[in-house]
């Protein structure tokens, strides 16, 4: 029998067997997340399956049953066979592992079998944090390396014949993104693979790539880019690790989340605007690239195996069950500070926020010179004095506002470089009260003034 001792706890935990539900109408990469998780199961010692379109048996005190992506596993294979009455009474013998970003449809529908749960888990702190803000008891069951995730066979980094592989969903962020850089990945030998949303991925999808076939394009891949589905700065952990466990050079959009991982050493972390020069970078700079390869493929199998986070889950799920549980949401804490980038490559991105900046003066000057000729069309006898008065203020204006934007945007940079957050969130009592507030207002500072007074009308009716 296996025992895990928990921390500040006499008493181990008699665990034996470890068995993960889920559906064989799923995504093909949720499968591949039970398997994983098994994998770090039966690494820690314990008899551990994955059984798909099987409906969870009676709890035992060996026992540990894990319930995978449950929106999915309810709604294509439980909800098929039992009444929903029966459905919540299994439920309470099950944790349920979640894997959808919060913004999304499928984190909603979770909810409505959450509260019946043994426990909830989910594989990113992002949505641990959500879920305890609804009150839920939540546990971050971390994911990791395992040698299922890589391919047997990888060329070395400079050898390989795949400059930059983008694997994700098609969404309009995505689409915009790629679309205004299409000219910067024409240069080179890509590989951008888009899966439409709508319907689960299986085998047989001919946008979506097998395991092997994905895993083999990864380890002939240089860099492996990761652009986030929406605005939430939401690791992608399974895609993060299948490019580290391949040695590509993971360069991401700026995150949270992604702890114990260091940025700028295990991988490359810009902000969206700065991908490209990111990207352009580390092929033009192979030993840089190489670097940051061998350090986060080195990194995960050393020291972030998938076998850790199933023992850290399963201490704190024993805590959870025997003494009173933290509702405290996680935060980002973890999160330790980037490391620098390269000089050059720094040195370019500032030298490219400074012309971002110029180009935003421009054409706040030539939107006032456009209002100034519509004036000239209609003269006035004092119109000469006006409008050079009219023009000194407005070019003030406009210097006055863009430097307060360069001087906010330096220390965005030299916060950001501290490992400081960039922003304050300001939060009023009934907010605070709340456990799911329905509505949030958000009011800018700036430029935005004549769309208040419509917004705030918006929300009485």
């Amino acid at each position: 029998m296996r025992q895990v001792q928990v921390e500040d706890e006499s008493a181990p935990v008699h665990l034996r067997r470890v068995i993960v539900y889920a559906t064989a109408n799923a995504n093909l990469f949720i499968r591949e997340l039970g398997e994983l998780v098994v994998a770090g199961f039966t690494e820690l010692g314990f008899e551990a399956a994955l059984l798909l379109d099987q409906k969870p048996g009676l709890p035992g005190d060996d026992l540990l049953q894990i319930v995978l992506t449950p929106h999915e596993y309810y709604n294509l294979c439980l909800l098929e066979s039992v009444s929903p009455r029966e459905a919540r009474e299994v439920t309470r013998n099950v944790v349920l592992l979640c894997t959808e970003q919060p913004d999304t449809s499928w984190f909603r529908q979770n909810l409505r079998w959450a509260c019946y749960a043994r426990a909830v888990a989910d594989i990113n702190a992002v949505g641990v944090r959500a879920y305890r803000q609804l009150g839920i008891r939540t546990h971050h069951l971390e994911l990791g390396f395992h040698e299922i995730l890589a391919s047997r066979v990888q060329q070395p980094l400079l050898e390989r014949q795949v400059d930059i592989t983008f694997l994700g969903s098609l969404t309009p962020r995505r689409d915009l993104f790629f679309s205004r850089h299409a000219s910067f990945f024409s240069k080179y030998n890509c590989h951008l693979r888009f899966v439409p949303l709508g319907f689960a991925k299986t085998e047989s999808s001919r946008s979506y790539l097998s395991t092997g076939e994905r895993n083999a394009l990864l380890a002939n891949s240089r860099i492996l880019l990761n652009l986030h589905y929406s605005g939430q700065r939401y690791f992608e952990w399974h895609r993060m690790l299948l490019g580290f466990a391949n040695g590509c050079c993971v360069i991401s959009e700026t995150s949270v989340g992604f702890g114990p991982l260091i940025p700028n050493r295990h991988f490359v972390m810009v902000e969206k605007d700065e991908l490209i020069d990111a990207c352009r970078f580390y092929l033009e700079h192979p030993s840089e690239c190489s670097r940051i390869a061998g350090a986060g493929h080195d990194f995960v199998r050393d020291s972030l195996r998938q076998s850790h986070g199933c023992r850290k889950f399963l201490l704190d799920l024993t805590r959870d069950e025997t003494s009173n549980f933290d509702m405290q949401p996680a935060d980002f804490g973890d999160d330790p500070a980037p490391a620098d980038l390269p000089l050059a490559l720094a040195k370019s991105l500032k030298q490219a926020a400074r012309g971002d900046l110029w180009k935003a003066l421009g054409s706040d000057l030539r939107k006032m010179l456009s209002r100034s000729e519509m004036t000239m069309a209609h003269p006035s006898p004092e119109m000469p004095s006006i409008l050079t008065k009219s023009l000194s203020q407005a070019r003030s204006g406009v210097i006055e506002e863009r430097a307060a934007y360069h001087q906010r945007l330096q220390e965005q940079a030299s916060r950001r470089k501290r490992g400081e957050k960039v922003w304050t969130l300001h939060e009023n009592a009934a907010f605070s009260d709340s456990l799911a507030p329905q509505i949030s207002v958000i009011i800018t500072l700036y430029n935005y003034e004549q769309f208040i007074e419509g917004c705030a009308e918006s929300i009485g009716r």
